[in-house]
């Protein structure tokens, strides 16, 4: 819907080919209606989905409000989202690249294994920073439809957890 292969790039780059390509597509045409339908509840995602246009943008400004990044002053604190599709990457590029490790081939699941080199954890390479970033958008955006909540009746967003290691 949102992202394709080519949006990951800068901080959340994932280095590929056409066959990484292919299986990082999976993980975006499986993985963004179940984050959504985590942010907003089912009924809400339904709602958002029928308000986009063809090139996949909300029509409506309840929706346009919390796709596009915002930022505002709230019981001093900062409440800062940086958009949907930011937010979709992090927790995109956490799945894939914590999953990349691991491959099915005929013998089995394997780890990648490396001759002269050794595999970073992801602590090591910001993979739960990147995460736990989504994350703060994902609960501002959440945050922003709670101080507005007759705008968003249908809300039935979930909680995530932030991840402290890997």
């Amino acid at each position: 819907m949102f992202l394709n292969t080519s949006d990951f790039i800068g901080f959340y780059k994932i280095s590929g080919n056409s066959h990484t390509s292919a299986e990082l597509l999976n993980y975006i045409n499986d993985l963004e209606p179940t984050i959504l339908r985590k942010l907003l509840g089912v009924e809400l995602y339904d709602l958002f989905i029928a308000d986009l246009d063809a090139n996949n943008q909300p029509q409506s400004q309840r929706f346009i409000d919390i796709f596009n990044p915002f930022s505002y002053d709230y019981n001093s604190t900062i409440i800062e989202s940086k958009g949907i599709k930011e937010m979709l990457k992090g927790f995109i590029y956490y799945e894939y690249v914590r999953d990349s490790d691991y491959f099915n081939v005929i013998s089995g699941n394997v780890k990648n294994s490396f001759g002269n080199s050794e595999k970073a954890r992801g602590v090591e390479y910001g993979l739960n920073e990147r995460y736990n970033k989504a994350l703060l958008t994902f609960c501002n955006i959440q945050e922003f439809i709670n101080q507005n909540d007759s705008v968003y009746p249908e809300f039935n967003g979930q909680m995530l957890e932030v991840k402290h290691w890997l």
